[in-house]
């Protein structure tokens, strides 16, 4: 597939379900296609697994 750097991509996180240490290596391959854009991650930031 040919990079397009012009491709803006929205990404929307649910931080209850995603591990924050996978979310770098998610939106480095989104960067493979176009420039990841995200504006809001939602989670509860009271829980363990979200404080990173």
């Amino acid at each position: 597939m040919e990079k397009n750097r012009d491709l803006r991509l929205a990404v929307l996180i649910d931080a209850d379900n995603v591990s924050y240490a996978n979310v770098s290596n998610v939106l480095e391959e989104l960067a493979k296609y176009g420039t990841p854009t995200f504006k809001r991650i939602y989670g509860d930031w009271t829980k363990p697994h979200t404080t990173g």
